[in-house]
């Protein structure tokens, strides 16, 4: 298959989907020149003699490589006499499954043989037989166990399974099945869903699952990635693959599945994939996939550049018939492209064939070719935008249980926010866009609907109706300036000396137990000090939800601390709410510990992305909760930028992140040995919420 592509001025480009007739090259520069005399490019499959033409934009893999298909290791021959067909190869006898079946041309007569890699011993046989109209029936039947007959049946005319007992336990490595006659039909050919031989224990001794196999392993698409670029290096490699990499589908092992994606990424320069909710599945309830496929995809291919083909229409193969395929309609489709590109994707495809009531290359209704026109003029108009760097501002979306996704980008003099309602439940959403910075009052103009939006302070509110899309744009001069930001609002914690008032002193394994001994915290030259004895927290009494957090910290050689984070009355702050850890490497010894427990970590939970820490120097934290959203900077570098909502998988020790608390105390630990204490300074706190 090829793609003709009409290419903005920027990156993002629209792709419409044209199939090209017949196969050679003829066919293919044929096609090739009417893209380029209707002011088209091409992505078309590789052959030498399109190397300088002035149309091609890229060389594209064969489509979905990544597609399974099932494979057998079964040994079963087929008498010389049988005819055999290819679409219900002879392993679906013995694959386990009794709704499939294998076809046998012609039924009497026909006889195949199962080998066995080891011998096996049965006390019965059965046959499963499919019964379908003109067809003829296996009637009756032999089995032959090494060449020995043991058992001799007629069937009756009668779907699904029929059961032999043996006269005696028979021990073979290969057992042959012949119909001697049949139930006539039509047709001479007729089919049997399975053959089962089982052992004293009941359990089936022929079965032979297969196993799945992709359309093209990773090592033969890289193979043709490298033959392409080592004959035309001026052009890229696009695949398209389908939306199989989504743990959504469950087509792979996690295993597999983690393993062969990568491998296709690395064999490709542009990587794609197909996810149609409504055309492919008749399931409008799926059509979150679009944006979180895109997303998952997007973070996999790395630097790689990221397209989604979105559907256009009903009317496909395999979703029943046509009165009962569910309409995509325009918000479908405004939708899904909005999804992908709030996912990470610089190119959006649109899948055009259907299938019902008759077969079409194109076969856009005229209401959803009129809201492509649109669609695709929007997107040519913004791509400068939209590709543009990402805002340097904190951001954030909070305030609604929807799902809802924003790109924030800055172009030029304007901040743009390009939004979608994804949420499959289909319900009205009124999420706060916040913008750290952003000024009361700023008149946030709604892109393409005459209307305008007043900001509050750091953010501003819209509604969104189901699957519903806003592009927003205000003045870059409306957000205040980084030194502006920056100061106003923060407040000391520990503005006077002695020991902190308004903080208790507490356990360091569960903070509502009490401290050993007389522990206490003490500030001195506006410092911080860590308890003698060691093993507390110190714990404010208030509780927060969103706020900023700025101190700096020193370490002893074998310091150990932390800083809580929205944790409970009592518990353990590291997984009843959050720990950011502070610690000093020697503090472990020889002991090797994972970088989930090294400074910048959520402990136990999440690993920094660099390790910035600097030995017996004050280090700076800057830590900023906003919802779901954290993000963390030492020493001036972001080290954590996370969405806990999307932390959800199983920890060793407390609740995914994403079910932590948002709200609770803030505290400081000190859990150091040897020599010295932890210390802290110029802490501040800035309120958000």
């Amino acid at each position: 298959m090829s793609y003709l592509i009409g290419v903005s001025p920027v990156s993002l480009f629209s792709v419409w989907d044209f199939c090209v007739e017949g196969t050679g090259a003829e066919n293919v520069l044929r096609y090739l020149q009417k893209a380029w005399d209707i002011g088209l490019y091409g992505v078309m499959p590789f052959d030498k003699r399109l190397k300088g033409q002035p149309a091609l934009l890229g060389y594209i893999h064969g489509d979905e490589p990544d597609l399974p298909h099932k494979e057998s290791d079964a040994e079963i021959i087929a008498a010389s006499d049988l005819r055999v067909n290819e679409s219900t190869p002879l392993w679906k006898i013995i694959d386990g499954t009794t709704h499939s079946w294998s076809v046998l041309d012609p039924m009497e007569g026909a006889a195949i043989t199962i080998k066995l890699d080891e011998k096996v011993t049965a006390t019965r046989l059965a046959v499963h037989l499919t019964i379908s109209k003109g067809l003829a029936v296996a009637k009756e039947v032999t089995f032959e166990a090494d060449g020995t007959p043991v058992l001799e049946a007629t069937l009756k005319k009668a779907k699904g399974k029929q059961e032999f007992e043996l006269d005696e336990p028979v021990t073979f490595s290969s057992l042959t099945f012949k119909v001697r006659s049949a139930y006539p039909g039509e047709h001479v050919w007729g089919s049997i869903g399975e053959i089962e031989a089982y052992n004293a224990d009941g359990e089936n001794v022929l079965v032979s699952p297969p196993r799945l196999e992709p359309r093209k392993l990773p090592e033969e698409t890289l193979e043709s990635y490298q033959r392409i670029k080592k004959h035309d290096p001026s052009r890229p490699v696009f695949m398209t693959c389908t939306g199989y990499f989504h743990p959504h589908f469950s087509k792979w092992s996690e295993s597999r599945r983690k393993k062969l994606y990568p491998a296709y990424i690395r064999s490709t320069d542009v990587i794609g994939y197909d996810i149609y909710p409504i055309y492919g599945w008749n399931k409008p309830e799926w059509i979150y996939l679009v944006h979180d496929a895109t997303e998952l995809l997007t973070e996999m291919a790395g630097p790689r550049p990221v397209y989604a083909w979105i559907e256009t229409s009903r009317g496909g193969q395999y979703t029943g018939s046509l009165e009962n395929q569910k309409r995509v309609e325009p918000r479908h489709i405004r939708a899904e492209v909005w999804m992908a590109i709030c996912g990470g994707a610089t190119g959006i495809g649109y899948f055009t064939h259907i299938w019902k009531p008759s077969y079409k290359q194109f076969g856009v209704p005229e209401e959803n070719q009129e809201a492509l026109a649109e669609i695709n003029a929007q997107i040519t108009r913004l791509a400068p935008a939209i590709l543009s760097e990402e805002l340097d501002r904190t951001t954030g979306i909070t305030g609604t249980d929807a799902k809802v996704d924003a790109l924030f980008r800055r172009h030029e003099d304007h901040v743009y926010v390009f939004a979608v309602n994804y949420d499959e439940r289909q319900v009205e959403a009124s999420p706060l866009f916040e913008i750290a910075g952003l000024k009361k009052g700023t008149a946030v103009t709604v892109v393409d609907e005459d209307r305008t939006v007043e900001a509050a302070a750091g953010g501003f509110t819209d509604t969104f109706a189901p699957l519903g899309v806003h592009i927003y744009r205000l003045p870059v001069e409306s957000l205040k300036s980084g030194a502006e930001e920056s100061e106003e609002g923060f407040k000391r914690l520990f503005a006077d000396g002695g020991i902190p008032s308004h903080w208790r002193v507490s356990h360091w394994s569960d903070v509502g137990k009490s401290p050993p001994g007389s522990a206490a915290w003490k500030v001195e030259d506006d410092v911080l000090h860590g308890s003698e004895p060691r093993g507390t927290w110190l714990v404010c009494e208030k509780t927060y939800g969103d706020f900023i957090l700025e101190c700096d910290f020193k370490l002893p050689p074998q310091g150990n601390s932390g800083i809580g984070l929205r944790f409970p009355d009592s518990g353990d702050p590291a997984y009843a709410g959050l720990e950011l850890q502070v610690v000093d490497p020697r503090y472990y010894g020889d002991h090797e510990v994972g970088a989930d427990q090294l400074t910048g970590a959520f402990y136990n939970a999440v690993a920094p992305t660099k390790q910035l820490y600097r030995p017996a120097k004050w280090n700076h934290y800057r830590i900023e909760l906003r919802g779901s959203h954290v993000r963390v900077e030492l020493n001036g570098e972001l080290i954590q930028d996370l969405d806990l909502d999307k932390h959800t998988a199983r920890l060793e020790r407390g609740a995914p992140l994403k079910y932590r608390p948002r709200r609770g105390h803030i505290g400081f630990q000190e859990l150091s040995r040897g020599e010295g204490h932890v210390q802290y300074r110029n802490i501040r706190l800035k309120v958000l919420d």
